[in-house]
């Protein structure tokens, strides 16, 4: 919406706008409310997410109230300011169509914009640093706990965006509105799109390792080097849990196959031994026979 929002005119003046059309206007005005209204829904929506993905790595209880109180706090500021923003006009189409007679603005949206860009620069500092006091205590490799450490602290960029585009909210209510509104914009596509990273990179963390695993499978030059490689990827299944704490249905079974599967890839590396000693052996014989 953004960009359509540029085609009809967004980051020229919007005066040279309504002298070119008053319809151009219109429609460039109407495209980038409807963006912004998308914006400020999902700005606390991403930080949610963020603590839904966590909630599935917790363990101790006063995490798992942590997490749910940010995300509390997120969910009502997103909806109260997305309204604000919806309805200040009176008429609402007041925001986009300026011809209308006798309307007017009179519900200030600068302070709830900043209210919800201040507290999704708090929820991107909590996201990015309380990750660091459980994460050691998952039963995962130092590999995969770094990195999902490291990927939860990307939110510390998510914050600068959202400082940046907190000081510059008092665009919101410019007379320039189509010049004005760029920077906050760009710096709110930004704030989502780190964020979108932030939870991409845990959640495709098991996807890269099954890809991975399947590469190294191909690759191997004998049939014990695959079984060491199946083994060794059955045994780092990824058991995730619910929101509520409880094991994910299935997680006895991935633990079960991934032990059956290891076993398996023994059994068959102690068979293919056995084979081949006793191959080594008949060979033997028979060049002493000749």
């Amino acid at each position: 919406m953004v960009h359509v929002s540029t085609l009809y005119g967004l980051g020229q003046s919007q005066d040279a706008i309504w002298e070119d059309s008053h319809e151009r206007l219109t429609k460039c005005l109407l495209s980038l409310i409807i963006a912004q209204i998308f914006g400020v829904s999902t700005m606390g929506m991403a930080k949610v997410s963020l603590g839904l993905l966590l909630l599935r790595l917790v363990t101790k209880p006063w995490h798992r109230w942590a997490i749910w109180a940010a995300i509390a706090v997120l969910f009502v500021d997103t909806a109260i300011c997305a309204f604000a923003f919806a309805f200040q006009c009176a008429p609402p189409a007041f925001l986009w169509d300026k011809t209308i007679p006798d309307a007017s603005c009179p519900l200030p949206i600068t302070p709830f914009a900043v209210a919800l860009g201040a507290g999704c620069v708090a929820a991107d500092l909590f996201f990015a640093v309380f990750p660091w006091f459980f994460v050691w205590q998952l039963n995962r490799p130092f590999q995969e706990r770094l990195i999902i450490a490291v990927a939860m602290s990307l939110g510390l960029a998510a914050a600068a965006c959202g400082v940046k585009r907190t000081i510059g909210l008092g665009g919101l209510q410019s007379a320039n509105y189509t010049i004005d509104a760029v920077p906050t914009c760009a710096w709110s596509i930004a704030e989502l799109a780190i964020t979108l990273v932030c939870i991409a990179i845990p959640v495709c963390l098991p996807l890269f390792k099954h890809i991975r695993g399947r590469a190294t499978l191909s690759g191997a030059g004998s049939a014990v080097e695959s079984g060491r490689e199946k083994a060794g990827a059955g045994a780092g299944v990824l058991v995730l849990r619910t929101f509520g704490g409880s094991s994910m249905p299935g997680s006895n079974r991935s633990e079960s196959w991934a032990r059956n599967s290891q076993n398996r890839d023994v059994r068959s590396e102690l068979s293919l031994g056995i084979c081949l000693r006793g191959r080594v052996r008949g060979m033997s014989l028979r060049g002493l026979m000749q």
